[in-house]
């Protein structure tokens, strides 16, 4: 049986079984106060105390990492090599940069021309 169902079986209110930590009134209570902003550091009280250092640095298990973590705007590189998106594509049909070779509209169109006189030749035998 559900809890709410016994409690009202009971004739009792589900709200007496209400933490009060979850009170709307406990709620107001605690944040009724402002909490003012951290000063300036230059406005910072001097103390006589030796600076915070940070805590020991601890070598994590496992194997470490093959390649650092580069910095943000560092450009990838795998194996110490130029990655493909930083080299410019070459046609080795027509020399322009841009494409390759599969893709060139110049050997398309040389080809159809090709085909042409292949086809013209063929009619003519």
């Amino acid at each position: 049986m559900h809890a709410i169902s016994v409690i009202y079986d009971n004739n009792e209110e589900p709200e007496d079984y209400i933490h009060e930590a979850y009170l709307k009134n406990t709620y107001v209570n605690t944040y009724k106060h402002v909490i003012h902003g951290i000063r300036k550091e230059a406005e910072w009280f001097k103390t006589n105390l030796k600076p915070l250092e940070p805590p020991p640095t601890v070598t994590q298990p496992g194997r470490p990492k093959k390649l650092r973590i580069k910095e943000l705007g560092e450009v990838p590189m795998s194996n110490g090599r130029i990655g493909h998106f930083l080299k410019r594509i070459t046609c080795t049909s027509c020399g322009e940069e841009g494409h390759n070779k599969k893709t060139c509209d110049r050997r398309k169109e040389l080809k159809q021309k090709l085909e042409k006189k292949a086809i013209f030749l063929f009619d003519l035998i």
